[in-house]
């Protein structure tokens, strides 16, 4: 295990080399959380609920949708990408760590170096200048950090996985690019669930896209509940099915694995 903290530890210190990207990225996101917000202030100006939300409540997805997104940009899919194309990948293989462990660990260490330098500033300005519910109990906020929590294991090896399909595509941009547009349409990130056309609703229930940001937000917003528990139940077994697929995906692809470059 301690192989595996030290991956952590690297890829943290690493994050911290970039303060000027830093500080863009947290002035971007604070502006995009105020645009969101303005513009559902025109949508509530004479509605106080619309499809089960109050204007504080859609004021709360809007922080934590943005919050959020921002926990699955681990940049994985290039990672892999360039690996591939450098040769790297050879060498990553034949270490005693095994790849996709080590993948998941240095995300780990991405994200906590993230969430100090621009997660935590962009969420703290955003709450002391807009509307925000705060959880009604101890309960539900154990169980939104949950759901918190396999969302980002979702969100990494839905990553990993797009990563991998860069052995046959050998350009890891288009991929990265297919897999965030993915994960804004069919997540929830840019319109909760509840304000979608039913059918499209339908589909993206049918995807592991919406266990990302919709379901931790309504686990936030509407407490412990039989909605709430089955929808987790559903994320953990969208994880076991990616966490499977990963592995197997990797299996096959080491056996035939050709690499240009090196």
């Amino acid at each position: 295990m301690g192989k595996y903290i030290a991956l952590i530890k690297i890829e943290f210190k690493n994050s911290f080399a970039y303060r000027l990207s830093t500080v863009a990225s947290i002035v971007v996101g604070i502006i995009q959380i105020f645009v969101y917000y303005f513009i559902w202030s025109n949508v509530y100006v004479e509605k106080e609920v619309l499809n089960g939300y109050s204007f504080k409540q859609i004021t709360t997805y809007v922080i934590l949708s943005n919050v959020l997104y921002k926990y699955f940009e681990f940049g994985i899919t290039l990672k892999i990408s360039d690996m591939i194309k450098s040769g790297e990948i050879s060498l990553r293989m034949t270490r005693p760590i095994y790849f996709i462990k080590s993948l998941f660990f240095e995300s780990i260490g991405e994200l906590a170096s993230s969430s100090i330098t621009l997660i935590l500033p962009v969420f703290v300005v955003s709450v002391c200048f807009l509307p925000f519910v705060f959880p009604c109990n101890l309960a539900s906020m154990l169980l939104f950090l949950v759901s918190i929590l396999i969302g980002i294991g979702l969100s990494v090896y839905v990553d990993i996985a797009f990563g991998l399909l860069a052995f046959w595509t050998e350009n890891g941009w288009g991929l990265r690019v297919i897999r965030q547009a993915l994960i804004k349409l069919f997540s929830g990130a840019i319109v909760p669930m509840a304000f979608l056309p039913k059918w499209f609703a339908n589909i993206c229930k049918l995807l592991p896209f919406k266990y990302l940001i919709d379901t931790p937000i309504n686990v936030y917003i509407y407490g412990v509940n039989r909605a709430a528990v089955i929808s987790i139940i559903i994320q953990t077994i969208w994880l076991m099915v990616f966490v499977i697929f990963v592995n197997v995906l990797f299996k096959t692809i080491a056996k035939q694995l050709q690499v240009n470059g090196g």
